[in-house]
């Protein structure tokens, strides 16, 4: 197995190479689950799969949570994330955070909530008679549990809270197998990555090491997964996928991908890339040829803001090279008059 088959294939998944038009699109969506907002983005926004589909799946993905096909969930460490509502169980079943001993507000609220939703926060907070801070972190522990759910609009201020039970009557997180769950959402992520290695599994689904451990060693007991060497180390790779890696596959496209802090593959290489760019303060990530080798940095805010530098990890002829398409790729998402990328591997642009 060559690390360019892997690669390829890995992009080919991930929609990298031919983005998903819209018959395609639901596949892809349901295969990236739970898929987030784009990072630094407005309260109200829907999910993407930035670079992934050939058409506007921003606005699709809106119509999709008007009409609850798609559903928001605290997974992943608690952060917002969306899932088809058919397959909300199997993840909210794996990312529930059960209560243990509740709050005087957590109880209030949820009782508000049950006899009286839905509402909205204001609502809440004016039949609690607790203050808005406090009923926005009882709502956010409930949703942990998966005792509320919120309906997101357009914006923060639209967003509705239900009683998770009235919203889905048909969903009994406690008659759900867990470990079975854990199971499925691994071979989908090991399918996506087509070779991961532990660690990977864990900065992106978010689940103790501990978890992600038992979970491979019951996948290689079953003959689900496979050992393959990569790089010089171990890795894994679905058993059905090993036809697939013996064979040859064309090179990886040689682009640049400007990618925000919450896309699957930033996450999936999260532990790896705070390490490499330790001390910067990030924006975006850069895959270049299906391999992080730079970032974006600079300070963000809500509003105009420029990019301090392009730090990349490229060989020099490499970095002066590829210098007007790299630049070209970041100036997409910071161009003037709002942004202006300041310097290029350290030298002013």
């Amino acid at each position: 197995m060559q690390r360019k088959d892997c690669i390829y294939l890995r992009l080919q998944r991930q929609g990298l190479i031919d983005p998903a038009d819209e018959d395609a699109y639901e596949a892809l969506f349901r295969a990236q689950q739970p898929v987030p907002t784009v990072y630094f983005c407005e309260p109200g926004t829907p999910p993407q799969l930035r670079d992934r589909a050939a058409f506007d799946d921003l606005e699709l993905n809106r119509d999709l949570r008007e009409y609850h096909s798609i559903v928001k969930g605290r997974f992943m460490g608690g952060n917002i994330a969306y899932v088809y509502g058919d397959e909300l169980s199997l993840y909210a079943s794996v990312y529930r955070k059960p209560m243990g001993i509740w709050t005087e507000e957590q109880e209030a609220v949820y009782h508000c909530l049950k006899h009286m939703g839905p509402l909205y926060k204001e609502q809440i907070t004016e039949e609690t008679g607790f203050k808005q801070g406090a009923v926005s972190k009882a709502l956010t522990r409930l949703q942990r549990a998966f005792l509320v759910h919120a309906d997101h609009g357009d914006s923060y201020d639209e967003q509705l809270w239900y009683d998770f039970t009235s919203l889905f009557p048909e969903i009994d997180l406690d008659a759900t197998d867990r470990d079975a769950a854990v199971t499925e959402i691994l071979v989908r992520f090991i399918r996506n990555m087509v070779v991961t290695d532990q660690r990977q599994a864990k900065d992106w689904s978010r689940l103790p090491m501990r978890e992600i451990k038992k979970a491979f060693d019951r996948m290689a007991d079953g003959d689900i997964i496979t050992p393959v060497e990569a790089d010089g180390t171990e890795k894994w790779a679905l058993t059905e996928d090993m036809t697939l890696l013996q064979q040859k596959w064309p090179a990886p496209p040689s682009r640049t991908f400007v990618m925000h802090r919450a896309d699957y593959l930033v996450k999936a290489h999260e532990s790896e890339l705070k390490e490499r760019f330790a001390g910067l303060e990030i924006l975006q990530y850069l895959l270049i040829d299906g391999i992080f080798q730079g970032a974006v940095t600079g300070h963000w805010r809500i509003g105009p803001h420029d990019v301090d530098d392009i730090v990349l990890t490229l060989p020099e002829a490499e970095k002066r090279r590829r210098k007007d398409g790299i630049l070209s790729a970041v100036a997409r998402y910071y161009s003037p008059p709002y942004s202006h990328i300041r310097l290029y591997d350290g030298r002013p642009v």
